[in-house]
């Protein structure tokens, strides 16, 4: 895994930075059992860049001075980093556990009752959008006649 600021980067956040982070997080066994931690931190991040956030970033990769203070993009990368953290908890949670199946019976004919909590989960998590929404901009359409 290749963790920002290094080129071609797949992370925001280190396996030891995101340790760190769930130290303090409560409910966060997920995390503590998973076993390819690398693969749920990069999966996380795709699905934060995803969202195509419009943080300007330069040519680089690299979060612009042009557009941003030294104190700003700190604030931003530690935003992007606790979202990543939320976002992997979220899909080690909710991504694993499969359909979401209550019942399953075979008697006679098949029938299968699906979980209806699985079926109103969040593709997201909330508290992945409370750290980036000081720097989300809604996207706007012009209407002209």
């Amino acid at each position: 895994m290749i963790v920002y600021p290094t080129d071609n980067y797949d992370s925001w956040l280190s396996e030891d930075d995101a340790d760190s982070y769930f130290e303090t997080r409560l409910n966060a066994e997920p995390w503590d059992s998973e076993q390819n931690r690398e693969a749920a931190l990069q999966t996380a991040f795709r699905s934060i860049n995803a969202l195509d956030l419009t943080i300007v970033l330069d040519d680089d990769k690299i979060i612009s001075s042009a557009y941003y203070t030294s104190d700003q993009i700190s604030e931003i990368l530690t935003a992007l980093q606790q979202a990543q953290a939320e976002q992997c908890l979220h899909e080690l949670v909710f991504e694993t556990e499969g359909p979401g199946i209550s019942s399953f019976s075979l008697g006679g004919l098949l029938s299968a009752k699906l979980d209806t909590k699985k079926d109103s989960t969040p593709r997201y998590s909330e508290r992945a959008f409370e750290y980036l929404r000081p720097w989300l901009r809604a996207r706007t359409v012009a209407r002209v006649r």
